[in-house]
């Protein structure tokens, strides 16, 4: 069983590799068909694309996330026409005032099993937003973060090491996408520190994985695409990778989906 843990909402129009300004107005018209028009067409057309995209290669099973505010309603609806296929996990303003009551709105009246962050593009350090982490931690739902620089400028939000803080006082099951990044060093630290703390796979070279298998063992360790944006939309590279380390097969099943099994509580 392959459980994806990481993947966005979106439509290509093309073979799959390569995006267009078609597929951003695809989506976008989607969108907007869920929201203004009342209609589901929108939502059926993007859950039968990734369904097509995900089967075809062995995945049973994703968390469906995004950093962006605007798609959330168009995850909540996906979940709830594919409740087979997909789970999801939301995300909220850490800058608002009332960012517990919007958390504890998505989870517990809009059925959302998780929460995704993404300091970089929220733009915020997480020891700087302690009534989201307090509020992830009442609820016992698992948080996706975003681990890592895009661009070398960019600044350090991203760096695992500053949950030390958080978890020392909010205890939550994280899940750092990449496996830290940059910051795969300061990954494997946190999570041999915090036995909460898994590494997600996408974007980690093979290099990085073993690094983390030696130092963690294949439980802390979460299968991951972040298709569309790595790799382009399909996810056989990602999921490649992992078959083909030099580990033991049960090893290689526990990455690719026991793990997630276990983290969302799935059947």
């Amino acid at each position: 069983m392959i459980i994806d843990f990481h993947v966005h909402p979106y439509i290509n129009n093309g073979d799959g590799k390569s995006f267009s300004l078609k597929d951003y107005w695809t989506l976008e018209a989607c969108r907007y068909a869920l929201k203004y028009l009342r209609l589901g067409v929108g939502v059926r057309k993007v859950c039968s694309y990734l369904e097509s995209r995900l089967k075809s290669r062995g995945i049973s099973f994703c968390v469906l996330s995004a950093a962006e505010l605007r798609l959330i309603d168009m995850i909540k609806a996906i979940v709830e026409l594919r409740p087979d296929l997909f789970l999801g996990f939301c995300t909220v303003d850490p800058h608002a005032s009332d960012v517990d009551v919007q958390l504890l709105k998505r989870v517990k009246v809009d059925g959302f099993r998780g929460l995704k962050v993404h300091s970089l593009m929220q733009s915020f350090r997480p020891p700087d937003v302690p009534k989201l982490w307090e509020t992830a931690s009442k609820l016992r739902i698992p948080v996706l973060a975003h681990g890592g620089k895009i661009w070398m400028n960019d600044p350090d939000y991203a760096n695992p090491a500053y949950y030390n803080e958080v978890l020392d006082t909010y205890p939550f099951t994280l899940l750092v996408a990449h496996m830290g990044g940059n910051y795969a060093r300061e990954a494997v630290e946190l999570a041999k520190r915090f036995d909460s703390v898994y590494l997600e796979t996408s974007g980690a070279s093979k290099k990085r994985i073993m690094y983390a298998l030696e130092n963690l063992g294949c439980e802390r360790i979460v299968y991951g695409s972040d298709i569309p944006y790595i790799p382009w939309g399909d996810p056989i590279n990602e999921i490649e990778k992992i078959k083909s380390l030099p580990v033991k097969k049960w090893e290689k099943e526990r990455i690719l989906g026991e793990n997630a099994k276990e983290i969302l509580c799935l059947k």
